[in-house]
């Protein structure tokens, strides 16, 4: 049983180093809350600088709030910035623990989208969380950078639109 788990888990990395010696993008697919965790290991183990996030306000309660915030530690211990775009304000709370764990975040308020993506390196996760659990980890240069694009012009066009909001609540000169 332990060398099946351990083939179990080796096993996707196995098939994406693979699959990238032919220069064909990896694709692995992880399912239910054990996946879930394989998928922010890897995106641990991986040494990433930088990981985005955009949220999906369906994970809560599908791991639990301590494992979020251990995860959020090893990845900032590594030296892993996140920057993450969700739908809710942080909690002066939130916002300590935020620089604590090296993350930025940025609020789109009516974002309401039913899976999470993840990116880093040149990976991309995307997690379901209606329904069944499910994850697709792609490794591929091209996607992942096309990706960092989106996020990035979504995030400046929320920084701007904070900075506008800021002008707007100060008074001008005449």
């Amino acid at each position: 049983e332990e060398a099946l788990r351990s083939f179990d888990s080796a096993l996707p990395a196995l098939t994406s180093r693979w699959n990238l010696v032919y220069h064909r993008p990896a694709v692995t697919y992880f399912e239910g809350k054990d996946g879930l965790k394989k998928i922010y290991e890897n995106l641990v183990n991986d040494n990433a600088t930088e990981v985005l996030v955009l949220r999906s306000p369906l994970d809560e309660g599908v791991l639990t709030e301590a494992y979020f915030a251990s995860h959020a530690k090893a990845r900032a211990e590594r030296g892993t910035k996140t920057r993450i775009i969700t739908n809710r304000e942080a909690t002066d709370k939130l916002k300590i623990f935020d620089r604590e764990v090296s993350r930025e975040r940025r609020v789109w308020s009516d974002l309401d989208i039913p899976s999470e993506i993840d990116i880093w390196g040149d990976k991309v996760a995307l997690i379901s969380f209606e329904g069944q659990i499910i994850g697709t980890l792609i490794e591929s240069k091209a996607v992942a950078e096309t990706l960092k694009r989106l996020f990035g012009k979504i995030w400046q066009s929320l920084g701007q639109t904070e900075a506008k909001q800021e002008s707007a609540d100060k008074p001008g000169r005449l």
